[in-house]
């Protein structure tokens, strides 16, 4: 259930004046990042420290007048050093208790699978021969290293998610917060892309440990003296514990960033806001800037609450996003995929093109001529929109935006079935949030001859042809009732039949698919009709410039 909002925050100006407040939290934020790196440096510095410490003990164990020789590294481990082995790992698994015990955090889900499958193979290993308990001992110091990462990483992330409560608290006028710690560890141990932060830290470790096992037995098997054998030995390991420092650094920074934003997304609904604006941090990318430039008709950088783009956009994304109140709009937030207006599913493509006639009678000369003149004279350099960079991509993109075509779909909950077949459309796609979430992007195939825009078609069974792999999700749509399609063979006939142009030239212009879908929105169209013989069966589907007229079933 939302909140009402405070009335000294119902007006735009009040959240103008905490702009200067959010881009100091930005500042903040970068600030603490770069204190957090000292705390992962030190932490892996120490690792390096035992690491060649430990190179040290077990190579002059074995250095002679001759050098150490790989028969040397493959000599029988002594009793002693398997009992000394043994010693250590109990201690590690009594840290790794005395640390799940004292945390501070919330009890999240412990790692002790983590540190037991991991000693479980050093145990086996290190009794091979002196190299394998080398590697194992080595293996010894990552465990005791990643469980003070994990730990101290877990802690600052919920240290992050409380403070962003508390502020966001303070900021929307909410009184009384509850810090739900449950909550907030299972926001903290999110998975994304099938793992969670501290997944990816054991990850780090597994990498490093490969990397440094061939180190070792790259170096060994040259039969260098024991001092010359140690010193590139702790260079090469040096360069290797620095790299997984860094990447350990780049999750800490970027796991911040999406704990803080959902904390503030969940406070944004949980308050009643329906607008939001995105700040860009300082160092903002290419595809950020354009998130934060986007105006979507109440200024730029603001958008509803359901619309906005996920935080973090990138690894080391550090921008933010923060309430905010447009003036003459409903500010309430209302929860996506509860519609009670339905305004959709009783549209199909014959209701659809039923103003068709109207959009050909604005097909004029004038009108395509602009098409023509827009086509040869913008500079579509600056309107990158998509991952596709041909210029007809470009120019349909440019086009789309002027004309406010670039509007997120509607999301549903449900009802799909409910509605008539002749209104249903399917579609395969790897890139569903893109398509409901991100900036407008269409086809990039460069020899499509139906024009450019999004696919969907009528038919489920002809669509599931184009389900290339299993990550391919289908969506389920329908347009919006006051949806307007035009049949792409009635736009090509009118193009080709406009007198006083020249019209060979104009011929082939029809033909062009970037040509006339261009036209066909410049007179008002949300989409082209297409109907195709395949097989002997005659099949409909649409190309839809206009997603804003798209509605989406989330089932």
């Amino acid at each position: 259930m939302t909140k009402k909002i405070p009335k000294n925050r119902q007006n735009e100006q009040y959240w103008l004046n905490r702009e200067k407040q959010q881009q100091a939290y930005i500042d903040k934020n970068l600030a603490s990042d770069e204190q957090y790196n000292k705390v992962i440096q030190a932490q892996y510095d120490s690792l390096l420290a035992d690491i060649n410490k430990r190179i040290d003990s077990e190579l002059s164990k074995l250095a002679n007048e001759n050098g150490i020789s790989i028969a040397d590294m493959r000599a029988k481990v002594s009793q002693t050093d398997i009992k000394q082995f043994e010693t250590e790992a109990k201690r590690v698994v009594a840290q790794a208790d005395k640390m799940r015990k004292q945390g501070k955090s919330p009890k999240f889900a412990d790692w002790s699978q983590e540190v037991n499958d991991r000693l479980k193979l050093y145990n086996a290993t290190m009794r091979i021969n002196r190299l394998e308990y080398l590697k194992a001992g080595i293996g010894l110091d990552m465990i005791t290293a990643g469980l003070q990462v994990d730990s101290e990483l877990r802690d600052k992330l919920f240290k992050d998610a409380t403070e962003e409560q508390k502020r966001q608290a303070g900021i929307l006028g909410e009184n009384n917060t509850h810090i739900d710690t449950l909550a907030i560890g299972n926001i903290i141990l999110a998975k994304t892309k099938s793992n969670n932060f501290s997944q990816r830290i054991w990850a780090n470790m597994d990498v490093l440990q490969a990397k440094l096992s061939q180190t070792i037995m790259t170096g060994i098997t040259t039969g260098q003296s024991y001092n010359e054998m140690a010193r590139r030995l702790k260079t090469q390991v040096s360069k290797d514990v620095q790299n997984v420092t860094y990447a350990t650094q780049r999750i800490a920074r970027t796991e911040a960033a999406r704990v803080q934003t959902e904390i503030t997304m969940n406070s944004l609904k949980r308050n009643g806001y329906d607008f939001c604006k995105w700040y860009k941090e300082p160092s903002a990318c290419h595809d950020c800037a354009l998130i934060g430039n986007q105006d979507n008709g109440w200024g730029k950088g603001i958008y509803k609450v359901k619309d906005i783009p996920t935080i973090p956009v990138h690894p080391n994304c550090r921008c933010a996003v923060g309430a905010y109140w447009v003036d003459d709009e409903d500010n309430s937030y209302k929860e996506i995929k509860k519609h009670k207006n339905k305004d959709y599913g009783n549209s199909d493509f014959t209701k659809a093109s039923s103003k068709q006639q109207e959009l050909l009678n604005k097909i004029t000369p004038a009108l395509v001529q602009r098409i023509v003149t827009y086509i040869n004279s913008v500079d579509f350099d600056d309107r990158k929109m998509t991952l596709y960079d041909s210029k007809a991509i470009r120019a349909a993109l440019g086009k789309a935006h002027d004309l406010g075509y670039d509007k997120k779909p509607m999301l549903v909950e449900n009802g799909f079935e409910e509605i008539n077949d002749s209104s249903k459309l399917y579609r395969y796609t790897d890139r569903k949030d893109q398509l409901t979430k991100g900036n407008l992007e269409y086809s990039g195939i460069i020899k499509s001859v139906y024009g450019r825009g999004i696919y969907f078609g009528n038919n489920n069974s002809d669509i599931a042809n184009y389900k290339r792999n299993d990550n391919y999700d289908l969506i389920k749509a329908t347009l919006a009732d006051n949806a307007v399609l035009i049949d792409r063979q009635a736009i090509i006939d009118k193009i080709k039949s406009i007198e006083n142009l020249n019209a060979e030239k104009y011929k082939i212009l029809a033909r062009d698919h970037h040509f006339y879908g261009l036209v066909a929105m410049e007179a008002g169209a949300d989409g082209l009709i297409i109907e195709e013989n395949t097989a002997g069966a005659k099949i409909g589907y649409i190309v839809l410039f206009n997603r804003g007229k798209l509605v989406v079933f989330d089932e």
